[in-house]
């Protein structure tokens, strides 16, 4: 039995529950759970992008205390991560626009 839409309720919620409590890392990290689940949730990007956005904001350019030295690579992996889901998007068009035009309806202008 596949529970993947239990499974990305909790992940998806978790994170809403971490960013409420200010706990934004925590937070970015369910939500990439989440989008592991169901990559195509619009709604689970849109809170790891704010979550991400809000990690860097609150990371001062001028100083990085010794626990958040890692935070270049944080964010070098967020696009990595970032790619990988466009690319994934970018597929699952190309398959939606080609499945529909294997017959010929008339001309094309």
């Amino acid at each position: 039995m596949d529970h993947s839409e239990l499974r990305y309720r909790i992940y998806y919620n978790m994170g809403i529950i971490y960013f409420e409590q200010g706990e934004y890392a925590e937070a970015a990290q369910a939500f990439r759970e989440a989008l592991i689940v169901d990559g195509s949730r619009v709604e689970a990007k849109r809170n790891l992008e704010l979550s991400l956005h809000t990690i860097s904001r609150s990371i001062s350019p001028t100083y990085a205390p010794p626990e958040e030295a890692g935070a270049e690579g944080r964010a070098a992996d967020s696009s990595v991560f970032f790619e990988y889901i466009r690319e994934r998007e970018q597929e699952r068009w190309r398959s939606r626009e080609w499945d529909g035009e294997s017959e010929t309806s008339g001309l094309d202008y």
